[in-house]
């Protein structure tokens, strides 16, 4: 027997539609929140002292600011991509830029700063949902072609 009201399924498609208007707004506060933060932390090292790590990270983060190219190419990439995110312009090539740089970021935050692993953790955790959302862009990246 259905005991299903024309109320209860009012209910539930009111539900499924505010679902679907939630998640469009979901990935728009993510997509901004990652870009304001990426902009945000861009002059970190070059025009606001970073802060000490301690020991071994410290003279990492050193040695790679004397570099004269891989800490100012790191700082291009995230002001360019955070740029990106908040423009909603070229989302899927933007978040494949900062994969690496990310990945330095989490790698060095694991190891020598734990105190910023959950920052380096929520970037990821934010930067794989917005790939997970664009997944539609990535899926030429992973077609074999044959030879």
């Amino acid at each position: 027997m259905n005991t299903t009201t024309s109320s209860d399924a009012i209910d539930s498609t009111s539900r499924s539609t505010r679902s679907r208007r939630a998640k469009p707004i979901a990935i728009a506060v993510a997509r901004t929140a990652l870009g304001l933060f990426l902009i945000a932390n861009a002059p970190v090292g070059t025009l606001i002292p970073v802060p000490p790590s301690g020991g071994a990270g410290d003279a990492i983060i050193a040695a790679l600011w004397q570099s004269p190219f891989i800490m100012v190419m790191a700082k291009l990439v995230e002001l360019s991509v955070g740029v990106s995110l908040l423009s909603n312009r070229y989302v899927p090539l933007a978040l494949t830029l900062f994969a690496p740089v990310l990945l330095n970021i989490v790698g060095f935050q694991a190891f020598y700063v734990r105190g910023f692993l959950p920052v380096g953790l929520l970037m990821l955790t934010i930067t794989l949902s917005l790939a997970w959302h664009h997944r539609a862009a990535y899926r030429s990246l992973f077609v074999a072609k044959s030879v």
